[in-house]
């Protein structure tokens, strides 16, 4: 299997050996798995109860421990009084991360990378560079099908004019080879490698 490197006219300048993304069996489990992850990792904690070191209130005994013929208390900002703390209520502190090994995220992305290959939604061009910072010639360069979907560059670094010229257009990303990850694959409709980038994606996976 194949791929095609397209010059700045989208024309085929060669093609690349891409065999290692022919994968039959996509292991969707496992692309499931990271993108929880992904989302877990993003998660940060709202809700948020204060707890006995945290509520406003005396922390002297409120009267004796013996002969009132009472309950024994001590602050009155404990949880049993109105207005005390709270016992294990929600927290601000609260961490949602856990732990994916590194082989299950790198069979992940490869498994994500093989479903855009296996959908024809990977396109490699011989750089991602533009000569302006206009968005008029980045259509003309990557074509007008990028209003109607949702597209992911890949490189590893962007040059001035190629971000200013997608910076305005709400269904255009860009994403640094280091972090290309299974969320970003799989939520885009079209992914587009520059030939250095796909590449380096192909020796990390041989």
């Amino acid at each position: 299997m194949y791929l095609e490197v397209l010059n700045s006219e989208n024309k085929i300048l060669r093609k690349i050996e891409a065999n290692v993304f022919d994968i039959e069996n996509i292991r969707h489990d496992l692309i499931h798995q990271l993108v929880l992850w992904q989302q877990a990792k993003k998660r940060s904690p709202i809700s948020h109860t204060k707890e006995i070191s945290e509520v406003r209130g005396s922390t002297r005994k409120i009267y004796r421990q013996k002969g009132t013929g009472k309950a024994r208390h001590g602050s009155i900002r404990g949880a049993q009084f109105v207005g005390g703390g709270i016992i294990f209520g929600p927290n601000k502190n609260k961490v949602y991360e856990y732990k994916v090994n590194k082989k299950v995220k790198k069979i992940a992305l490869l498994n994500a990378l093989a479903l855009k290959f296996k959908d024809k939604s990977i396109i490699i061009h011989e750089h991602l560079k533009l000569n302006t910072n206009k968005s008029k010639d980045f259509l003309n360069m990557y074509g007008d099908k990028i209003l109607s979907e949702k597209i992911l560059f890949i490189d590893s670094n962007f040059d001035d004019n190629f971000m200013k010229s997608i910076r305005n257009n709400h269904k255009v990303d860009k994403l640094c080879l280091a972090g290309i990850n299974v969320l970003d694959i799989i939520k885009h409709d079209k992914i587009y490698f520059s030939e250095d980038a796909f590449n380096n994606v192909l020796a990390r996976f041989k």
